[in-house]
């Protein structure tokens, strides 16, 4: 293939698949809106994500493949670009930041992202007062809510995105629209 042009050996299904076997970066589920040009790597397996800026490769948040094999794919990715375009990473999580030093990387921190139990978490306080508000007009409206916990009890129904328009339950996920460009 012509370089700088892989995004056209990748193909939808690939990248779901992907992002659901290595989309650990809270960032990954954005790459399903499309907009980037793809990398695949097969040995060791792999996908990155990137635009081109200039003579700049913008990787878009951490490779998607197995932990151990970042280095490798992005290494491959920075053979595949060869002189011609530099390679910056952004979005990257911070376990992979240790490793991209040790590769000659360079790193500066913009901002990092709150993460919390959902197990523990109890809406309470003003903070969530509009999280109680809509739950109490839904039930005056004959809505029945119910706290969800996967951990004690799955409910696969409640979780299949599998429904025919119009049937409750509604999906909880959201499969954005992909465009390969």
């Amino acid at each position: 293939m012509e370089r700088g042009n892989l995004s056209n050996a990748v193909r939808e299904e690939d990248i779901f698949a992907f992002l659901r076997q290595f989309g650990r970066n809270t960032n990954s589920f954005l790459l399903a809106y499309g907009g980037c040009e793809w990398f695949r790597s097969d040995k060791p397996p792999g996908l990155v994500a990137y635009v081109r800026n200039g003579r700049t490769c913008v990787v878009a948040g951490d490779p998607l493949c197995a932990p151990e094999d970042t280095l490798a794919v992005l290494q491959a990715f920075s053979r595949y670009v060869g002189d011609r375009y530099r390679v910056a990473l952004l979005l990257v999580s911070g376990w992979l930041i240790p490793q991209l030093k040790q590769a000659g990387y360079g790193a500066i921190e913009v901002g990092s992202d709150p993460c919390f139990d959902l197990e523990r978490w109890a809406p309470r306080g003003d903070r969530t007062k509009k999280v109680r508000s809509a739950v109490n007009l839904a039930r005056r409206s004959g809505v029945t809510v119910s706290v969800y916990r996967p951990a004690k009890e799955r409910n696969l129904q409640i979780e299949s995105t599998d429904h025919k328009e119009g049937t409750a339950p509604i999906p909880l996920r959201v499969r954005p629209h992909l465009k390969v460009a």
